[in-house]
Formats: structure tokens, sequence, C-alpha cells
């Protein structure tokens, strides 16, 4: 399973760098660019533990950052707007924002994998 979530997610990963736009733009109203007809509904995260990870593309050298929740259910968090000082690999965070699906299709009503970005809300250091 895991190895499914982590190759889904490399695979949305070069789709959203090969897309069109501004690669150096952080999109601050954390809008969708590819949105499945049965998305599910936005969730709010309340003050979650997570860790920042960055991950690279090979069609890009622009380096993404994902929040990685400690919660095994949940897949990794895209934030939209990610202050500066927390785009650092393995910071331990505590979170709050609102999840959305972002999630592409191939075929109506079949998903190509999960998808999710974060309108973070507030962000600061887990010292735990």
């Amino acid at each position: 399973m895991k190895k499914f979530i982590f190759f889904s997610v490399i695979v949305l990963l070069i789709f959203a760098t090969v897309g069109c736009g501004d690669k150096d733009k952080i999109k601050e109203d954390c809008e969708c660019e590819y949105t499945a007809p049965n998305r599910l509904e936005d969730k709010y995260i309340d003050n979650e533990s997570g860790t920042i990870k960055k991950l690279s593309s090979p069609y890009s050298e622009e380096l993404l950052f994902a929040i990685v929740l400690d919660d095994p259910r949940e897949v990794p968090l895209f934030p939209c707007n990610l202050p500066k000082e927390y785009k650092k690999e393995g910071i331990k965070v505590k979170v709050t924002g609102i999840r959305k699906d972002c999630s592409a299709q191939s075929k109506p009503n079949i998903k190509i994998a999960p998808f999710f970005k974060l309108n973070i809300t507030s962000i600061k250091l887990n010292t735990k």
C-alpha cells in the first residue's frame, strides 16, 4: 500500500510540474488545476502533527514541499502557502488549514491517485 501511495504521489508530481503557468509563483488561493467530479469535500485539518518533506521532479528545477501527517491514513498534503522558514526537510510541525481534493481522473469516476493541497491557516514548530 505504501508503494502504491508513493508511486501515485510521484506520478501526480510529474503531472503537476509539466502543466502550464508560472512555476515560481505559489498559488495563494489554493485552487486545483485538475479536479475529479467525484472529489472529496474540503476537510478542516486542525492542529495536526506532521513532517515537512522535500521532493524533486525530473521535469522541473523547482523543489516541492509536502507535509506528511503522522496519521497513517492521510496522504501527503501539498501546501499552497508554506512560509519560507518551514521549507526545510525533516522539520516537525503542527498545522491547521483546509485540505482540498485535487485528484485527477483517467476515466469518469476513476481517480488516478489521491492528491491534496493544503491552504495553511496556522503552522508552528512541533517541539514534542
